[in-house]
């Protein structure tokens, strides 16, 4: 692919497959933040949502994806405070059908994820956590007929790039995210978990723990706490 050094570095996550080589070992920082899937856009996530069906339309619900991270670690002498990168597939259970009609990514972005649900972006200049949470998805979704015990995850095979990456494929990552190229941060890879979100559920008090992978940032130790 004939792409200049500057674009590929510039949405070097992105671009991973196809404009440059796999990322070395180091850049893999493990296991940091989960992505919060709610039914609102916050700041407070709702993973639980009551929807009525229309005639003939189905159920339409509007989805969002929060990443989210308990503390702020630094890399390269600098925090760790902008998202410029993702990579991650939208999954639901329980809704054969179900399409997504309408995908906004947060902030300026190239994405080259294959089919709607599916993220393979970078962001410039990136998306800033504030207080530890940033939004980098909207979704409007559509589940025929009378939605019932829907289930809204992450596919693991959205974080195509895991496999390049040592060690990444075993530990169970469902999604990717990358540092900012404005931060100097765009080589440093993360994973990420997710929390669920439950559409018209039968049963009380849906499971909402985190769905995480293993190897987490400490044990990586290619970031530190600030």
């Amino acid at each position: 692919m004939a792409t200049s050094r500057s674009a590929a570095v510039l949405f070097a996550f992105a671009l991973l497959a196809a404009c440059s080589p796999p990322a070395s070992a180091s850049d893999w920082g493990g296991h940091y933040g989960d992505i919060l899937l709610s039914f609102t856009p916050g700041p407070e996530a709702t993973h639980v949502a009551q929807r009525d069906s229309l005639p003939v339309v189905g159920t339409m619900v509007d989805l969002y994806a929060v990443l989210a991270v308990s503390e702020i670690v630094r890399a390269r002498g600098e925090q760790v405070l902008t998202v410029g990168g993702l990579e991650l597939k939208l999954a639901a259970d329980g809704a054969p059908g179900w399409k997504v009609l309408n995908q906004e990514i947060m902030g300026k972005n190239i994405n080259m994820g294959p089919e709607p649900g599916t993220v393979t972006a970078g962001l410039f200049p990136g998306l800033s956590f504030d207080d530890g949470r940033v939004q980098i998805v909207h979704w409007l979704v559509q589940v025929p007929g009378l939605a019932r015990d829907v289930v809204f995850r992450l596919d693991p095979a959205g974080a195509r790039s895991c496999a390049t990456l040592l060690d990444c494929p075993e530990s169970g990552t469902y999604a990717l995210w990358a540092g900012a190229v404005a931060a100097n941060q765009h080589g440093l890879l993360f994973s990420a978990g997710y929390v669920p979100a439950y559409l018209n559920p039968t049963t009380p008090d849906p499971d909402l723990t985190p769905v995480r992978g293993l190897i987490d940032w400490r044990e990586r130790g290619l970031v530190t706490p600030d």
